[in-house]
């Protein structure tokens, strides 16, 4: 819990949920010194701004051949341009201050840019006024984690090592340079993308991706050495969760092709075909397609054979991902008796149902197994979940630490500014889905 102090002064108490927004886990053999960013890469940027935090202790001045690193990191103030305000006729500006973090500014236009993309898919289904609640709700909650990152990386800032930081830019430097190789090798290019794709400033992404390392390297140092999984910990844990982690069920997948008497035209002629379908897939013809093409069950049918099997779409290309078959799952004991009988890659022979006849063929097989404590995987697994517990239990009294040093000011008539500037954008992005919402109407009948 921490101070907030809000326009007018008045003093209140709120819980601060904190988290960094990240798990990556950082090389331990990197150096500041791998990292050398070409002379094009430094970006133009005016007078940095005064930090608001501390100096880091055993603060030394950077060296001169780390100026273009240092560089990376920009930290000037937003530029401030006016955008007229959709309802009231005024001038808004980009650079509104919507709260600040012992000091530290946080920018509405920076809000904004983080959920354009969240807002921009809401707006086509939501009317005026229901998208103004969602865009109030989606900006409280990116102030809340934009405060919640400041804080971290100011106790980073002030507990952290010349070294460490060197490290953090490095890093930094580095993600730069990928995400301008994956754009071609032209940092023009991985400009545009930034914008287009994020609606994120490319040299405010990397100051993000300096401040996120940042954290991780000040958590890393501070509580890493706190962690203890002892043998007996893990034990327990093991015992605890031996059913539901540790063991692997006999399972099968298979695909099935089913012949219908009714739509044959009886029994003998179902199982003729059924058994043509047999000698077709022995001599090499795709089961699958046949599944798909001369399947009498449309489930099956859909799922190009698969017995059970989930759907997703990836860029436009459905994927069909089938799903381990357990011993007692199916209600049709035969169909399962005669998948269980197969060895991989082998077609059954017709498979009686009453009112038809499957086909089955095997994809693939696992036997059921209990994986022991003494196995190495099975130990760093536990190791790694029980240290995982217990950092993110110190993660949480740290934050709660830097919650109650902390003193935050939020300004609601600017997030109140803020939300109006959302709905400028709602009324672009309606008319560009082909929506006609400039003029709403109230909604359900209720004024705005």
């Amino acid at each position: 819990m921490h101070r907030i102090c809000t326009a007018a002064g008045t003093v209140v108490m709120v819980f601060l949920i904190a988290g960094c927004g990240s798990n990556k886990h950082l090389p331990a053999t990197l150096k500041a010194q791998s990292f050398a960013p070409t002379a094009n890469a430094t970006p133009t940027m005016g007078a940095a701004a005064s930090p608001a935090t501390e100096p880091a202790k055993n603060s030394r001045a950077v060296a001169n051949d780390d100026s273009q690193v240092s560089a990376l990191i920009p930290t000037t103030r937003p530029a401030t341009r006016p955008v007229v305000g959709a309802s009231s006729g005024t001038y808004m500006y980009i650079g509104t201050v919507v709260a600040e973090v012992n000091g530290q500014p946080i920018y509405a236009d920076k809000i904004l840019s983080k959920i354009d993309a969240e807002l921009s898919v809401k707006a086509p289904l939501l009317e005026p006024r229901e998208f103004r609640l969602a865009a109030e709700s989606a900006i409280r909650k990116q102030i809340e984690y934009d405060k919640n990152l400041e804080l971290q990386y100011a106790a980073a800032q002030r507990n952290t090592t010349d070294e460490e930081q060197q490290r953090a830019k490095a890093l930094a430097g580095m993600w730069r340079q990928r995400e301008i190789i994956k754009a071609g090798g032209s940092e023009a290019v991985a400009r545009r993308l930034s914008l287009d794709k994020d609606g994120i400033d490319f040299d405010e992404k990397v100051k993000e991706q300096y401040q996120t390392y940042m954290i991780l390297i000040y958590f890393q140092g501070r509580l890493d050495p706190l962690v203890q999984v002892s043998g007996d910990d893990m034990r327990r844990f093991y015992d605890q969760n031996v059913a539901a982690m540790f063991t692997e069920k006999a399972g099968v997948k298979f695909r099935a092709i089913y012949v219908s008497a009714k739509q044959k035209g009886g029994r003998d002629a179902a199982l003729k075909t059924a058994e043509e379908i047999i000698q077709r897939a022995k001599r090499g013809e795709d089961f699958g397609k046949m599944a798909f093409d001369q399947n009498d069950d449309p489930t099956r049918q859909g799922n190009h054979g698969w017995w059970i099997a989930s759907k997703a779409k990836k860029e436009d290309v459905e994927i069909i991902e089938p799903s381990w078959i357990a011993k007692g799952d199916l209600k049709l004991e035969q169909v399962e008796k005669a998948a269980y009988a197969l060895e991989v890659g082998e077609i059954s022979a017709p498979v009686d149902v009453g009112d038809g006849f499957y086909i089955l063929k095997l994809e693939q097989k696992q036997n059921g197994h209990v994986r022991p404590f003494d196995e190495p995987d099975v130990q760093f697994e536990i190791h790694r979940r029980l240290k995982a517990e217990q950092l993110n239990a110190l993660r949480q009294k740290e934050f709660a630490r830097l919650n109650e040093q902390s003193v935050v000011r939020e300004d609601k008539e600017k997030i109140q500014t803020t939300v109006d500037m959302a709905m400028q954008k709602y009324f672009a992005w309606s008319r560009a889905n082909g929506l006609t919402r400039a003029n709403p109407e109230p909604v359900n009948g209720t004024s705005r």
